[in-house]
């Protein structure tokens, strides 16, 4: 058995992480000033930026190994026990045998 169901909110948020990132990265590199030394404003901020992004996607990496050893550990509790199998019912004569009849 697998938490994978109940773990679809932790892959959702580990993607929408990396999706952020992947925009402060763009914005960051978009506005980098280039030709221009009196926007350097505009470099410190894109600076702030990259660190975010690279903060970001430190976050999700984080994220999906604690994922991955969780989905590890519950596979492996999975495979110690047996195959589940149904009990049979007792019926009148395993009671009268047993002195509750």
């Amino acid at each position: 058995m697998t938490s994978f169901g109940q773990s679809i909110g932790q892959v959702i948020l580990i993607n929408l992480r990396l999706a952020y990132s992947a925009c402060l990265a763009g914005f960051a590199w978009t506005i980098w000033p280039t030709d221009n030394p009196e926007w350097w404003g505009l470099g410190m901020i894109s600076i702030f930026l990259g660190l975010a992004a690279l903060a970001q996607t430190l976050n999700a990496l984080r994220d999906a190994m604690k994922l991955v050893v969780r989905e590890r550990a519950a596979g492996a509790y999975g495979k110690r026990g047996g195959q589940p199998k149904s009990a049979k019912l007792a019926g009148d004569d395993d009671l009268k045998q047993a002195g509750m009849m």
